[in-house]
């Protein structure tokens, strides 16, 4: 019975990321697949960690946002601004709920890639869905194993090549000009695979002056022999433009929701960036108990960003990682042992001119802005007896951020350079109880940590106009936080699966910001304190039913005063509450495979709770409920394969907020959301014998 649990119990490997898939042919298989090819339901694995898989993403909407299908996990707010020249606004347990732009306090990656830099700050852009094979998400006390800015984990993972060589062509239009085109190839032969998947994606957008173009490639080079699989990864991404039409004050919001801030268009704010990353990832083994694994990548970020100032950013990065695992026993108890390393680096060459409607005008700004990271663990999880397993490990963690000014220094220009170091260790303890095949219990606690971001290091706070001088500002500190969780699984023979898990944090010097700006932005260090409950599930019906929901409860606020903020006031950008209904139907049932001619049709319902936008809580985005439909048909004759589909979403013309930009310096606080809109679709694959 031991080696039964130890072969099922063993997940959560350090250097390899946690995942969780379930399969497309049939709603509720529940397998966890691990870089390092360790295999483990998600029933037995020591904390919250649940995924989308690849029909979800298909029904889920154009492929373009991870908004659109991680409405299922429970914890995650991926808040679509439909504004891409900020990005999505993606926060788990409120972590990363502060970020302006891009993503913070989240750890992510991309087939095993870090898609998160050395001082924590990332962009989803990254991700290429319409050959993504699964999302994951993995919450609680254990992700901060993962190192420096990791409230959570979100990783996206390609499609392997499949056994025969396959040609995929799609096609999605929808409202407001979007179309998305998308080619895609894969083919395996012998022990190398490749799969290959180009895209296009344009919008004139909802909004006034919200337009966007983007090229996306992203290529999967697979070799697997007995000494272990390499992937290797290439991912380039040409932001050809995205305009920039700016958050909204109250008024605004309230009378012309879908206007542009005339500065912007003025200006002509907005982004265009080639972005590309490169890597290997190699999974092998030393013997039947012993593996190991090592990851290398670089890319590169070009950025060309009008706004209050014309930013041109040239970014190199590089870093690497390696670990080992192996089964032992220690005092006659089996225990599964992970150890690590891993190295992250990046430099940008930071150039600023004055924006002279959308032109260069004379440079104000030359810098080189450095951060590097490493971080060693150790990780061991043990089989106590048939009913327990436990989990211990450690993680240390060390962050340097450094900014070189060489422009000259003057009573107006003051000197903006500055280094700082940021150590942390993070302790993780877990028990499981598995009470019986169908269900399991688990508690975890741990300590987490975080460092500021560059962009939360480059300005420091001042009274009088503008609000803020360009140095470095030593005062901002590292995040600490005391996490800890309980939860429960249950699985019913694969007719339904229910997930629970509460959960408790305590931040020391909560990184929160003082004022935000276009630049500038500000920051300070607060001791806050989060609690919630979380719970999803999944049910097979009658008559070819089946339905997925979804549910978040946090209550987030502050334990000090800071700034304006008071003590008991709650964090501002996170909701205090998320619903998902998924009510589905499938000709040929939903435990059968899916492999032949079907027609799917469904509707959902999402709630996003209250979200205060500012510190002293005097506004807020209110709580707003919207409503989708969704219809395929999908036909399959020998070789040939084609689907079509649509959806209809925010069918009754919901006005509301989609995020908040929190302490907007001029009150502009709101990001509306998209009104009524359809897509349509069609996608035609081919398997070429």
């Amino acid at each position: 019975m031991k080696k039964t649990y130890l072969a099922t119990s063993v997940a959560a490997l350090f250097a390899a990321p946690i995942t969780t898939a379930i399969a497309a042919d049939t709603l509720l298989d529940d397998v966890v697949v691990s870089s390092s090819r360790s295999e483990q339901r998600s029933f037995d694995a020591p904390g919250s960690i649940q995924s989308v898989n690849r029909a979800q993403i298909e029904n889920g909407g154009p492929q373009i946002n991870l908004s659109e299908s991680l409405a299922a996990i429970p914890g995650i707010n991926a808040a679509n601004r439909n504004n891409y020249a900020q990005d999505l606004q993606v926060s788990i347990r409120g972590f990363g709920a502060r970020a302006p732009f891009g993503v913070r306090g989240v750890k992510m990656f991309v087939d095993g890639l870090p898609a998160s830099l050395a001082d924590g700050q990332g962009q989803t852009s990254q991700f290429a869905l319409t050959s993504a094979d699964r999302i994951e998400v993995l919450r609680g006390p254990i992700s901060s194993l993962y190192g420096n800015a990791s409230g959570g984990v979100l990783q996206v993972f390609t499609r392997n090549p499949g056994a025969e060589p396959e040609l995929v062509i799609a096609d999605t239009f929808g409202s407001y000009g979007l179309n998305h085109k998308n080619v895609q190839y894969s083919e395996k032969r012998g022990d190398v695979g490749i799969v290959v998947d180009s895209s296009n994606f344009k919008s004139d957008g909802f909004r006034q002056y919200s337009a966007v173009e983007r090229e996306h490639l992203n290529a999967k080079f697979v070799i697997e022999t007995e000494r272990g699989k390499a992937s290797f990864i290439a991912n380039y991404l040409d932001n050809k433009y995205a305009q920039e039409p700016g958050s909204l004050n109250a008024a605004q919001y309230r009378d012309t929701p879908y206007m542009a801030q005339s500065a912007n268009i003025t200006g002509k704010y907005g982004k265009s960036f080639i972005q590309e990353l490169y890597g290997l990832v190699f999974d092998g083994k030393i013997s039947a108990d012993t593996s190991y694994s090592y990851r290398l990548y670089s890319g590169s970020r070009k950025l060309d960003n009008p706004g209050g100032v014309y930013f041109v950013i040239d970014r190199k990065m590089q870093g690497g990682a390696a670990s080992i695992s192996t089964n032992t026993n220690i005092g006659n108890t089996p225990v599964r042992l992970t150890s690590g390393f891993e190295y992250d680096y990046y430099k940008d060459y930071r150039q600023g001119y004055v924006n002279s409607g959308g032109v260069r005008g004379n440079q104000n700004r030359n810098e080189d802005n450095i951060a590097s990271s490493y971080g060693g663990y150790v990780q061991s999880e043990w089989l106590l007896s048939d009913k327990y397993t436990g989990l211990l490990g450690v993680r240390y963690s060390s962050v340097k951020i450094e900014v070189n000014d060489f422009w000259p220094i003057s009573s107006s220009n003051p000197d903006g350079s500055g280094s700082k170091t940021f150590n942390g260790a993070s302790p993780v303890l877990g028990l499981t109880h598995h009470v019986n095949q169908q269900t399991n219990i688990y508690v975890q606690v741990g300590r987490g940590f975080e460092s500021p971001t560059m962009n939360e290091l480059l300005y420091k706070y001042k009274s009088t106009s503008p609000g803020f001088t360009n140095e470095y500002d030593y005062s901002l500190g590292a995040a600490k936080s005391l996490q800890s969780e309980v939860g429960m699984k249950w699985r019913d023979q694969n007719r339904a699966t229910l997930d629970l898990a509460a959960f408790h944090i305590k931040t020391k010097d909560d990184i929160l910001p003082l004022v935000s700006r276009t630049t500038g932005s500000t920051w300070l260090n607060a001791d806050t304190e989060k609690y919630g409950l979380e719970l999803s599930g999944l049910k097979v019906l009658p008559y070819n039913l089946a339905m997925r929901g979804a549910a978040t409860l946090i209550t987030a606020k502050y334990s000090e005063s800071a700034g304006v903020a008071v003590k008991g006031g709650k964090i501002p950008g996170i909701p205090q509450s998320q619903i998902y209904l998924d009510l589905s139907w499938r000709s040929n049932g939903w435990l059968n495979k899916s492999k032949m001619t079907y027609t799917e049709a469904g509707v959902d319902y999402r709630s996003t709770g209250k979200s205060y936008a500012n510190s002293d809580n005097t506004e807020a985005a209110s709580a707003y409920q919207l409503f989708g439909i969704k219809v395929s048909h999908n036909i399959k004759e020998g070789a040939h394969s084609l689907s079509l589909f649509g959806r209809f979403d925010n069918i009754f013309d919901k006005k509301y907020v989609s995020s908040v930009v929190v302490n907007q310096q001029d009150r502009q606080y709101y990001e509306p959301g998209m009104p009524r809109n359809w897509i349509l679709g069609v996608k035609y694959s081919l398997v070429i014998n």
